[in-house]
């Protein structure tokens, strides 16, 4: 039994050692661009969001460019793949639906990144990667990855694939929406293809991968993902989502084993879907060479690990990608502190740009929250998201007394006349979609 309990510690001690802080590089991809950007002040970044409804018209990309340059950004993270659509050229998933043109008559990632080069933005496609539908009004078209593939998509404990229920049904039960698999083969191997048809048509700056998760804890277990575990690992994983005394015995170990042996399962079931997401991002880090790759990730280590199958910290600390940003969305300032201070020590302040919100009234909070984090040495920020900010006249000045004015001492002395206005319009808005990258 002694043998037995070490092993039950084994997963502890190497999540210790996955916790344990990097050595500072002092050449990391964030230092040099900072270093070389074009886009002054210069002395932390400022990056943001830009949802894919900003590439639907020439007009739309210009008013986004435009406010950018006023804004003084030095980065964009531009969706392009929203929900396994193209907003580009491509032969290899749909044109999205609300470009306004056909895309041979105007391509809008290329148009963007024209405008956006002309006056030295970096611009990093962003990719949603296994999330690929949403809309609970209509059916993906013909040639989408849902119809063509419906096999991809995840299947819930229950064995209930996503496709067999409508979005609205999952989206009631907190789920964003249907998503494809990470443990499958063939989705690894498409979604690749499409970042390096982006790569090989396009001068990007970088690419920025989000959802590139697990939808949930309770989700994949489709018949294909319940066999290569038992194959491997001699127990359907199903089991080890069952209540203890529901727990079904399994070839090879007797009934009595105890807990020990379960939670040695369970935790090695956890690292199995880590291990397949990781295969997807070490795919990507090999398919676009020394382009600098990034990924919005859920900031709580725990829970990413555990609920979504996202072990971000060994990307970094493997090298697999240049940064993170942590979607830090529901923290009010002393709370981000800490998280901060959490993933600085875990991945190192040169390998982190801070998300931050400015929807939902969240902007209050913004300007005390960049005057705590300055202290913590955090090289920037990414706002989520610019299709917000410019709906609201203020905010490029607003902007300016964040990023450029004296450090704010609290968050009430930021509040501004018109956040209340904002934070009403969304209130009275709850119907619209709204795109986020938060998990």
């Amino acid at each position: 039994m002694r043998r037995l309990s070490f092993h039950f510690f084994l997963p502890i001690i190497l999540g210790v050692i996955t916790l344990s802080p990097l050595p500072c590089s002092g050449d990391s991809f964030l230092e040099r661009f900072r270093s070389h950007t074009t886009v002054l002040p210069k002395d932390e970044l400022r990056a943001a969001w830009v949802v894919r409804y900003a590439l639907t018209s020439q007009d739309e990309i210009d008013r986004a460019v435009d406010y950018a340059i006023r804004a003084r950004f030095h980065l964009l993270f531009v969706q392009v793949r929203g929900r396994g659509d193209a907003y580009y050229v491509s032969d290899l998933e749909p044109a999205a639906g609300d470009v306004e043109r056909p895309v041979d008559e105007f391509d809008p990632l290329e148009y963007f990144l024209a405008r956006a080069h002309e006056a030295g933005i970096a611009v990093h496609v962003w990719i949603n990667v296994y999330y690929v539908w949403s809309d609970h009004q209509n059916s993906p078209p013909p040639d989408h990855i849902v119809r063509r593939h419906p096999e991809w998509l995840v299947s819930n404990q229950d064995g209930v694939r996503m496709d067999k229920l409508p979005v609205s049904v999952w989206q009631g039960r907190g789920i964003e929406g249907y998503f494809v698999s990470p443990s499958n083969r063939e989705v690894r191997r498409h979604i690749v293809e499409v970042i390096q048809d982006i790569t090989s048509r396009y001068p990007i700056d970088g690419v920025h991968l989000d959802y590139v998760r697990y939808p949930g804890i309770d989700f994949d277990f489709g018949p294909t993902e319940r066999t290569a575990f038992a194959l491997r690992f001699g127990v359907d994983p199903l089991h080890l989502r069952d209540d203890v005394e529901e727990k079904e015995s399994f070839s090879g170990v007797p009934d009595v084993v105890g807990t020990e042996i379960e939670a040695l399962l369970d935790s090695t079931y956890t690292e199995w879907r880590v291990s397949q997401v990781d295969s997807l991002v070490r795919l990507v880090r090999t398919a676009i060479g020394k382009l600098p790759l990034s990924a919005a990730v859920v900031p709580e280590i725990g829970t990413a690990r555990v609920a979504k199958g996202q072990g971000w910290p060994r990307w970094v600390q493997e090298r697999i990608v240049d940064f993170i940003v942590p979607m830090a969305y529901n923290y009010e300032p002393a709370e981000l502190v800490r998280l901060v201070r959490t993933i600085r020590r875990t991945v190192g302040a040169e390998h982190l740009l801070v998300g931050l919100p400015v929807f939902d009234g969240r902007s209050r909070y913004l300007g005390y929250s960049v005057s705590l984090l300055r202290q913590e040495g955090v090289l920037g920020y990414s706002l989520f998201s610019y299709n917000e900010l410019e709906k609201e006249p203020f905010s490029v000045r607003f902007l300016e007394r964040v990023f450029l004015g004296e450090p704010v001492e609290s968050d009430e002395s930021e509040e501004s006349p018109e956040s209340d206005e904002l934070e009403e319009s969304h209130e009275s808005d709850e119907s619209e979609e709204r795109e986020t990258p938060r998990e």
